[in-house]
């Protein structure tokens, strides 16, 4: 019938490499809408003189219900921004430069996540083997952290937010900060986590 909906296609790649940025319009690589929606594109912007590159996944018209893949390796980037957005990397991301926000948005890292400066979470689910914040840690809204080992400076537990650790973790959850804050609604939650008791 005519009613029926092919799924969205995901978003393409943008690649721009230069000396001197001058532009200041908007790129984007949504992903398409459908039966389902597919993945966020990715734009990649490298800035000749500087190591390191700014990634961004973002949708601003609809959620992508398909996964971003950044593949197996290790990424240094100075700027990070995911929005609607699903994302998974096997191995280690550091972010060098920015305050980084997850808004609408997952990251599944088989690895490590390291950020220099604040991490915000805005109704996302962030998972990583080690996560290392520098500065200010903070949730807010529907979303889960699962990590073995977190440590930063000032971790806030937003309401309606939830860390745990893997199943079947060997190591359970370890957190380390000077500060924590846990909101009414807020939960450090680790049932039916298979934790085995010969590590207990």
């Amino acid at each position: 019938p005519d009613s029926y909906q092919g799924g969205g296609g995901s978003g393409g790649r943008i690649a721009a490499y230069y000396n001197t940025k001058t532009y200041t319009g908007t790129l984007k690589a949504y992903t398409g809408s459908g039966y389902g929606n597919g993945a966020a594109g990715t734009i990649y912007l490298k800035d000749n003189s500087k190591t390191n590159f700014d990634l961004i996944i973002r949708n601003d018209n609809v959620t992508a219900q398909a996964f971003t893949s950044l593949g197996t390796n290790n990424y240094t980037i100075d700027n990070l921004t995911i929005k609607k957005a699903l994302v998974n990397l096997t191995g280690n991301l550091d972010i060098k430069n920015q305050s980084v926000t997850l808004t609408n948005a997952t990251l599944n890292i088989t690895g490590h996540l390291n950020v220099t400066d604040q991490l915000t979470l805005i109704d996302s689910s962030l998972s990583a083997d080690q996560i290392r914040v520098h500065s200010i840690f903070s949730t807010s809204g529907r979303g889960t952290v699962s990590a073995s080992y977190i440590n930063t400076t000032t971790l806030t537990i937003g309401s309606g937010s939830t860390i745990t650790h893997p199943e079947n973790s060997t190591v359970g959850l370890n957190i380390t900060a000077r500060n924590m804050t846990i909101a009414e609604v807020g939960s450090i939650y680790v049932p039916n986590k298979c934790y085995l008791s010969s590590n207990v």
